[in-house]
């Protein structure tokens, strides 16, 4: 009886402090959001705490914790202090797998969204968060940085993802991931949400000839000279990608890579659909599978001469010198390649989202 005595007016003063721990904590992002624009409330690399208020209503917080290999992040979008929008998202990185491990976890969250949005409401919801990932990948540009920063491309995807499959009336979210994230090229992206400047693709395959010779090459050429894409500014990696690999034979090399059938996954087995990292024409010269084709190395360095799409390119990008972009490649004749228009010099890469 004594015990209870004591324990039940504790237990009251405990209450009281965890509600009022949340009301200040409530109350401290409200009152400090009273400014327009991008605010840090914290950031080191263990902990990364911001948000951004677009007009009187609207409110954008995101929080990323790192506890050794484990990285806990949530995005939450409100609306006159009551939330529309939130995702949660946890990776750990001490798995061998952990990267594959994500196309799945993506596709997941993004399937199991329930709330009842419009396609508008996700338009406008996503315009919102395109804003604030430009506004933080524009204040942090250091390498070191993207220890901290990397789960918003998760919450990036998982969003585009959804709007995507409400614009195209799909039943399922689907995301291709894209193959430059498992070689540490790039961070996550979904090959459908990632577009690339027509004019862009067109300056690469001109000043690197003797490396787009193949079929898949000459098709793709054809493609961007047809009217259909000289409509359109953009062309996805999908589309693009599609040209070089078959899209269920590069499926088949991640799910043939995760499943663990050879004894040691870091020696290239016969099996390996797209052949070896140190084969010819595989990007890069690696051991394993390989898993991402040439000429598509090329198209990565054209995106990221200037570093201007910095989501593309990884923090601590260097702007190539004009000299020094490509090596100097043999010329092949017009009567090559069929009409090209003149190609000007590589613009400003856009960042867009579907």
């Amino acid at each position: 009886m004594k015990i209870n005595k004591f324990i039940k007016p504790l237990l009251s003063l405990l209450s009281f402090l965890m509600v009022l721990s949340c009301s200040v904590d409530k109350e401290e992002i409200q009152s400090e959001a009273n400014e327009i624009g991008l605010t840090i409330r914290h950031f080191d690399q263990n902990l990364f705490d911001v948000y951004q208020k677009f007009d009187d209503h609207t409110l954008i917080t995101y929080k990323v914790t790192i506890e050794g290999s484990k990285k806990l992040s949530k995005l939450s979008i409100s609306n006159q202090n009551r939330i529309i929008y939130e995702t949660v998202y946890d990776v750990d990185t001490s798995s061998k797998n952990y990267k594959l491990d994500q196309i799945d976890n993506v596709k997941n969250i993004a399937n199991n969204l329930d709330y009842k949005l419009t396609l508008d409401d996700y338009t406008k919801i996503n315009d919102q968060f395109q804003s604030f990932f430009e506004a933080i990948l524009e204040e942090f540009n250091n390498p070191q940085d993207i220890n901290v920063l990397s789960t918003l491309f998760f919450h990036n995807a998982i969003l585009s993802s959804k709007k995507r499959s409400l614009e195209n009336n799909d039943k399922n979210c689907e995301c291709t991931l894209h193959p430059g994230y498992l070689l540490g090229k790039n961070n996550f992206f979904c090959q459908e949400d990632f577009l690339i400047e027509v004019t862009v693709v067109k300056n690469t395959i001109q000043q690197n000839k003797s490396a787009f010779q193949g079929p898949g090459s000459v098709a793709l050429l054809n493609y961007l000279n047809s009217t259909k894409a000289s409509k359109s500014k953009y062309i996805s990696f999908d589309t693009l990608y599609g040209f070089f690999v078959d899209k269920d034979l590069y499926l088949e090399t991640l799910s043939f890579i995760k499943s663990g059938k050879t004894k040691n996954q870091d020696k290239c087995s016969g099996w390996c659909p797209l052949g070896c990292g140190s084969s010819w024409g595989c990007c890069g010269n690696y051991s394993g599978c390989c898993l991402y084709s040439n000429p598509i190395c090329y198209l990565h360095d054209g995106i990221c001469t200037n570093c201007s799409y910095r989501r593309f390119c990884l923090p601590g990008c260097v702007p190539d010198q004009a000299s020094e972009i490509y090596e100097p490649l043999p010329e092949i004749g017009p009567e090559d390649w069929g009409p090209i228009p003149d190609i000007l010099p590589l613009p400003d890469f856009v960042p867009t989202s579907n």
